[in-house]
């Protein structure tokens, strides 16, 4: 008899430039089907751009799709009404029949976005929160997976502790979850894991976060890190890493809560080099915890 399944969540992956052949590759060297894909429509020129569906993953590539829904254009502010293109991509999605976990507005706490939540853009993000997700729960219906998806990183620091609360919605939010690197500091060290466990806003608060309001969890975006971004705050090759991530969200399903999904980012553009190519025990650590028992 083999050992149960320890991943119980849907398992994706976000590769470079959307590389469907990367994503097959990753699905074959895990030993584990892809559950999703995830996607980022083009934010950079204007409506018709963010309408376009050129990102959408081939059917076959899982059964859920996560897509970055942006809620503001690059340059622009949340003054920007974007209910046009995005009544057009919610209509697409509905046409392609799949349930989709939705991060509008995700990394709200990072300051570099337009869409940054601050004291003064809070009743205006909420309000476009609520207008935006009601566009996709209209068309998608019980499909659509709306979330709240902040960063866990440095730049997190600055978030007030109320924050999260006040833009919670609860008729229109299914997940709550945290978009977390190796990074700031890396994995490496007992006192800096546990500093990523229990710090403000850490792993364990957004666990129980979820718990407390009665929504699912996820991890968006996760990922080693060898490349130039976080040069000097990154672990690189970390399997260190990969084990406290697999163990945190076993943490939160071992406490009665529900993971909806994770994605790990591979890229293998030089900035980020979070891919197993370039970080090959990582890799092996990957593959061991996630590989299907008996595969």
């Amino acid at each position: 008899m083999s050992a149960p399944d320890s991943i119980t969540w849907n398992s994706g992956v976000l590769t470079t430039g959307h590389s469907i052949e990367e994503a097959e590759e990753f699905a074959r060297l895990r030993g584990r089907p892809l559950g999703h894909v995830a996607a980022f429509p083009s934010r950079d020129a204007g409506p018709d751009a963010l309408a376009s569906m050129w990102w959408l993953p081939p059917a076959d590539l899982g059964d859920l799709i996560s897509v970055g829904v942006p809620m503001a254009y690059d340059g622009g502010s949340l003054d920007d009404d974007l209910a046009g293109p995005l009544q057009s991509m919610a209509e697409a999605l509905a046409a392609d029949g799949r349930a989709c976990a939705l991060r509008l507005g995700w990394e709200f706490n990072l300051a570099g976005w337009p869409w940054f939540l601050s004291e003064a853009t809070l009743p205006r993000w909420r309000e476009r929160f609520v207008q935006y997700a009601s566009i996709f729960r209209e068309a998608l219906g019980e499909k659509a997976l709306i979330g709240l998806n902040a960063n866990i990183g440095g730049s997190q620091t600055g978030m007030r502790a109320d924050w999260a609360e006040r833009v919670f919605v609860p008729e229109l939010t299914d997940w709550v979850g945290v978009d977390a690197y190796d990074i700031y500091e890396p994995y490496t060290t007992d006192a800096q894991i546990a500093a990523h466990w229990n710090g403000r806003h850490g792993l364990r608060w957004w666990s129980d976060f979820a718990l407390e309001h009665h929504v699912a969890l996820a991890l968006p975006e996760w990922g080693v890190a060898s490349g130039t971004q976080w040069a000097g705050h990154q672990g690189g090759d970390n399997p260190r890493y990969i084990a406290e991530i697999h163990k945190w969200l076993r943490f939160h399903v071992d406490r009665g809560g529900d993971v909806l999904f994770e994605t790990y980012f591979h890229h293998r553009e030089p900035e980020l080099l979070s891919d197993f190519g370039s970080n090959p025990r990582a890799g092996a650590e990957y593959a061991r915890r996630w590989r299907r028992p008996g595969d």
